[in-house]
């Protein structure tokens, strides 16, 4: 339980930061990291996850929040973008693993979707970071792709 509100407690911090002193992409990250956080622990609660079996409420929600890191990818002049969606892919394809041998076990399961969700975090915080030292230095730091 400290785990996850060490986790939920850096996600709240890390997406301030971004909306805060975040460009359009990494404000747009923030919102979409917290709106999937959401919805993931009201389906927790929803569905009393054990990670005993395919989490599928949670795999539709990680699958629509790939999608979009895929559309911000592909749209903001941001390379960080990339790493973001290729972490949800990963995310999306240990949902899949499970789909295809149930016998992993519910720890792997759950190791395997979270490290991600921690990685996410200090990607974005760097993106802020060099969003912040791009305005300095340049005086501009275009956000989307002409």
């Amino acid at each position: 339980m400290e785990r996850a509100l060490l986790f939920a407690a850096s996600l709240v911090l890390v997406s301030l930061f971004a909306l805060i002193k975040g460009g359009a992409p990494e404000r747009s990250a923030a919102t979409l990291y917290l709106s999937a956080y959401g919805l993931s622990a009201m389906a927790t609660q929803w569905t009393g996850s054990d990670y005993f079996g395919v989490q599928w409420v949670i795999l539709g929600v990680d699958f629509i929040l790939l999608l979009a890191l895929v559309v911000l990818a592909c749209m903001a002049n941001r390379y960080w973008g990339l790493w973001a969606a290729s972490f949800q892919l990963i995310a999306v394809i240990a949902h899949l693993a499970v789909v295809l041998f149930p016998q992993i076990g519910a720890q792997a399961y759950a190791i395997a979707l979270l490290v991600w969700s921690y990685a996410m975090l200090p990607l974005l915080a760097a993106a802020t970071y060099r969003h912040q030292r791009r305005l300095r230095e340049f005086g501009d730091d275009p956000a989307w792709v002409a």
